[in-house]
């Protein structure tokens, strides 16, 4: 990819256009976006919305009436709620 790979040289990462570090957000995420992306990412995306509806189907979500009123947004790798999310599940047609 480049001629001298075995060299320390920082600036090749700068924005051509811009001379500044802001280039493609998705350069260093090489398996996670573009054409080698993971090859099961459709099919874990798919599987994940159909385990979501049959959640939604089967069980009832609601908040616990004795957690916190106010929820925040944590960043990490993930986004998730600060505090933590209490939930009360409920089977929805429990026969």
């Amino acid at each position: 990819m480049y001629s001298d790979a075995n060299s320390f040289k920082p600036e090749r990462f700068l924005n051509p256009e811009t001379g500044s570090k802001d280039a493609d957000v998705y350069h260093f995420l090489t398996y996670l976006y573009g054409p080698r992306q993971c090859l099961g990412y459709r099919f874990a995306n798919v599987e994940m919305r159909a385990l979501l509806a049959m959640l939604l189907r089967n069980f009832q979500f609601d908040l616990d009436p004795n957690g916190p009123a106010v929820y925040k947004q944590r960043l990490h790798i993930t986004m998730a709620p600060e505090p933590a999310l209490q939930l009360k599940v409920s089977l929805v047609n429990a026969q």
